[in-house]
């Protein structure tokens, strides 16, 4: 059997032409295409009777969006170099124009927070939001990490330093003034 495959351009349509392209005998062939990049890209292939003698079937359409972009992402809370302690919020978001953001996930000194995504991926902007509890790091300087992932797999990563202080005050009061 032969097929055919065409891409319309995101202008004006043209057809790419591929022939010919041999199929197994389940119907599967392979063929390579050129995408515009990071746009979306409408494919359409038919099949034609061997040697393009006899009907030829209406042509399956796929929609597909090239995305080599990473998804963009910022750290909303703490602020940076923020003292912490005890239990603290933790939010960033990611946002992707071309496939959408897929996963988002916070880290505290490599540790993974249990996040809370919202809305639910796949979707063009998310927002995480996780409490840390800071008496499971050290005291001094810990790294934050937001890591976004869109659709295409493209990933970012963001960081933010925060400083630590689960000391208490060991300042005490032995008098009051007069």
């Amino acid at each position: 059997r032969g097929r055919g495959c065409r891409r319309p351009s995101p202008g004006p349509r043209s057809r790419l032409r591929r022939s010919p392209t041999t199929a197994s005998s389940a119907g599967v062939f392979t063929l390579s295409v050129p995408f515009t990049l990071n746009a979306p890209n409408t494919l359409e292939a038919f099949a034609t009777a061997r040697g393009g003698n006899g009907l030829t079937a209406a042509p399956a359409e796929a929609k597909v969006t090239h995305d080599d972009i990473a998804p963009g992402r910022v750290f909303q809370a703490p602020p940076p170099l923020a003292h912490v302690r005890q239990s603290v919020s933790v939010t960033a978001s990611a946002s992707d124009a071309g496939s959408g953001v897929a996963v988002v996930t916070l880290s505290a000194a490599s540790q993974p927070l249990m996040t809370g995504l919202s809305p639910l991926p796949p979707a063009p902007s998310v927002t995480a939001s996780a409490l840390w509890d800071t008496r499971a790091s050290a005291d001094g300087a810990v790294g934050l990490t937001a890591t976004a992932t869109d659709r295409a797999a493209n990933i970012a990563t963001i960081t933010r330093s925060v400083i630590v202080d689960n000391i208490p005050s060991d300042t005490e009061i032995l008098t009051s003034p007069s």
